[in-house]
């Protein structure tokens, strides 16, 4: 069972990881700019493509949807 439970957290992080990544992705799109992300196998790869001076305002959006 140790096994499993050691899994379980991992799994959610990922989700949240994924979940955030999607709406990070949607967010930079309504500015023209697009994010490349790549968490998976161990990666921690966020790569920015646009105006850089947008991105605190895609952060800010993104972060936005969680109150």
């Amino acid at each position: 069972g140790g096994v499993i439970m050691n899994a379980i957290p991992v799994n959610i992080k990922e989700a949240n990881t994924e979940v955030f990544a999607r709406i990070v992705k949607a967010a930079a799109s309504k500015y023209d700019c697009s994010v490349n992300i790549d968490f998976s196998n161990g990666r921690n790869s966020v790569q920015f493509i646009g105006d850089e001076h947008l991105k605190p305002h895609i952060i800010e959006e993104a972060l936005g949807i969680f109150g």
